[in-house]
């Protein structure tokens, strides 16, 4: 853990199951790293050397009685994440979404 720098393990893993699925069938060779810009890493193509910055929400369970979609669950954490971090959150990285 100590090597990820401040990532947490569900970045960790969310970084691990991307580039696992991203790799499958298709030949590609993908690793994650730390983001030392402070995201939630990122991941890097060993092949072309091409790198993704990544930023994660993490949207929770809904309560019951409650009955909203997907995109507006998103839409709302990411828009908590904005007041925290500002306006640019996220801008220029590829934001992962765990529900």
């Amino acid at each position: 853990m100590q090597q990820f720098g401040k990532l947490r393990p569900r970045e960790l893993v969310g970084n691990w199951l991307l580039c696992v699925a991203l790799s499958h069938g298709r030949g590609e060779s993908l690793t994650f790293t730390t983001d030392h810009a402070e995201g939630d890493g990122v991941i890097v193509d060993k092949t072309s050397g091409a790198t993704f910055p990544t930023e994660h929400v993490f949207v929770p369970k809904q309560q019951p009685g409650e009955h909203r979609s997907v995109e507006e669950q998103v839409i709302d954490q990411v828009t908590l994440k904005q007041e925290k971090a500002g306006a640019q959150y996220a801008r220029g990285r590829m934001l992962l979404v765990f529900l």
